[in-house]
């Protein structure tokens, strides 16, 4: 059986099953608390993102939040990864996103789940920029869907938000500054004809790396798997010439 997506209808079902377990594991009554950024918070927080396999979470009772994840993992199908704390070890966390969280919902009056959005989740896709998951549309989709709704986040609030997280705004490629600017600018229209072609670009770029795996079975340090698919693509690209 193929595993579950985790779309906006279940992705409450799914973590009040994971506080419901928390709350059995811990035999205590004190409130915990989990601030779900990334692709998930997308799904949260917007309507743009359909579904996601997994959730990142910053979580604070890691071993317990562990095991009442596998729990509801093995009953419902899911990922083992559907909810995890493997984002802490990437470049793209600071803990500063916890003073920037936003309180979502609390399950099983135990579990407090938080979201990072706006300027700041798009400051986080920003960091991660990876061409084969869906951190480029994203980004797209949440200025599109925070404009819709009147508050329209420019170029500057992006770069500020990014500079607080991680200071160092000279580390983004000025090719990717020019395009986020232009997408700043762009409108309701142009955005939504942007986010369809980067989810086919990022789409494509998916299965080329599906593609070197199978050839090659490297497993590549995640800072190089950009470089790794543009270099991949370049490479079929002058064989089919």
């Amino acid at each position: 059986m193929l595993n579950k997506e985790i779309n906006k209808e279940n992705i409450d079902f799914y973590l009040n099953e994971f506080a419901r377990e928390f709350k059995r594991l811990s035999k205590r009554k004190a409130k915990i608390e989990i601030i779900i950024i990334g692709g998930g918070s997308a799904l949260i927080n917007y309507g743009f993102r359909n579904s996601t396999y997994d959730i990142d979470a910053i979580m604070f009772e890691k071993s317990i939040s562990k095991e009442a994840a596998r729990i509801v993992a093995d009953r419902y199908d899911l990922p083992d990864d559907w909810l995890n704390n493997d984002f802490v070890r990437s470049s793209s966390y600071t803990d500063k996103l916890i003073l920037h969280s936003v309180y979502y919902k609390t399950f099983c009056n135990c579990v407090d789940v938080r979201t990072v959005k706006g300027e700041y989740l798009v400051a986080m896709k920003l960091k991660s920029g990876r061409i084969y998951k869906h951190d480029l549309s994203d980004i797209v989709g949440i200025i599109l869907s925070e404009k819709m709704i009147g508050n329209n986040i420019s170029y500057n609030r992006i770069l500020d938000a990014y500079k607080e997280l991680y200071n160092n705004i000279l580390e983004i490629d000025e090719r990717i500054l020019k395009d986020l600017k232009t997408q700043t600018e762009m409108s309701a229209e142009e955005l939504k004809e942007k986010y369809d072609l980067l989810t086919e670009y990022e789409s494509g770029n998916k299965q080329l790396l599906l593609e070197f795996n199978d050839l090659y079975h490297i497993r590549l340090d995640r800072d190089k798997i950009n470089e790794t698919i543009e270099s991949f693509k370049e490479s079929k690209m002058k064989k089919d010439v």
